[in-house]
């Protein structure tokens, strides 16, 4: 009997709806980005020698008219062959920067940004 009304409630409020409606680029909204890859194509055993990968996490903050702050950090490990070796080389970069609301749709799913960013890094 649960599983009947169970079923039953969530066929009505699927037929009942009108839809789900996002919120999007409200002023002081959060997102956290979680970036990853491959560095100069996809790891292969004939390709050991000359790849490599990297990884990044950002956070970004809306500000008025969907404009956005943007800070992040990323690591790059790449390898480069040398005679029978390879030597890994590792970079730390750090991102910041203002995101400015160019165009958008009227539904903002559509957004052209202009950007002042910054891109301090190190080299290890």
């Amino acid at each position: 009997m649960k599983r009947a009304i169970f079923i039953l409630t969530l066929g009505l409020c699927l037929l009942l709806s009108d839809g789900a409606h996002a919120q999007r680029a409200l002023p002081a909204m959060r997102g956290l980005e979680i970036r990853g890859g491959m560095a100069d194509g996809f790891y292969t055993r004939d390709s050991r020698n000359e790849t490599g990968y990297w990884f990044g996490l950002a956070m970004s903050r809306y500000a008025k008219n969907a404009d956005k702050w943007v800070f992040g950090a990323e690591f790059l490990n790449r390898y480069y062959p040398y005679k029978s070796e390879r030597i890994p080389v590792a970079q730390f970069t750090a991102e910041g920067g203002y995101y400015y609301k160019f165009l958008s749709d009227p539904s903002k799913t559509f957004f052209f940004y202009l950007a002042a960013r910054r891109w301090p890094g190190t080299r290890a």
